[in-house]
C-alpha cells in the first residue's frame, strides 16, 4: 500500500507540474489523498456522482474565479468608516472621562505599559 500511496503522490506531482508548465491555474484539491475523499464523502452521505460534482465545481471556483487579494474601493471605505468611527468613540471616551484608555491599557497590559514608560516599574 505504501508503494501505491507513493505511485499516486508522484502522479498528482506529474499532474501539477504539468497544468503549471501549460500555464493553467493549480488546485490544491487535486492533492487530497483518495481515502480522505472517501472518508468525506461518507460522512456527508453523498453518491459518489455527487461527490465527483462537488470536487468539480470546487476546482472551478478556485481556479476560474480566484478571489483577488486586492479590496475593492466599497470595502477600503467601508473599512474606514468603522475604523473612524472606533477612533472617534476612543477619543470621546478618553476625553470625557479623563484617560479611561491609557487606565484601561495599564490595567490590561501591565508588562507592556512598562516598557512604554506609561508605569513607573518596582
Amino acid at each position: 500500500t505504501n508503494e501505491a500511496q507513493i505511485q499516486d503522490e508522484r502522479e498528482t506531482v506529474g499532474k501539477v507540474k504539468s497544468e503549471l508548465q501549460k500555464g493553467a491555474p493549480s488546485w490544491e484539491g487535486d492533492s487530497i489523498p483518495k481515502e480522505e475523499l472517501e472518508r468525506i464523502r461518507k460522512r456527508f452521505r453523498l453518491t459518489h456522482q455527487q461527490m465527483d460534482r462537488v470536487m468539480e465545481l470546487s476546482k472551478e471556483e478556485a481556479t476560474l474565479n480566484p478571489r483577488s487579494s486586492s479590496m475593492t474601493p466599497h470595502q477600503k471605505l467601508n473599512r474606514m468608516v468603522y475604523l473612524i468611527m472606533i477612533l472617534v468613540l476612543i477619543y470621546i471616551l478618553n476625553r470625557d472621562y479623563e484617560n479611561i484608555v491609557l487606565i484601561w491599557f495599564v490595567q490590561i497590559f501591565p508588562k507592556e505599559a512598562q516598557v512604554l514608560g506609561l508605569i513607573k516599574s518596582n
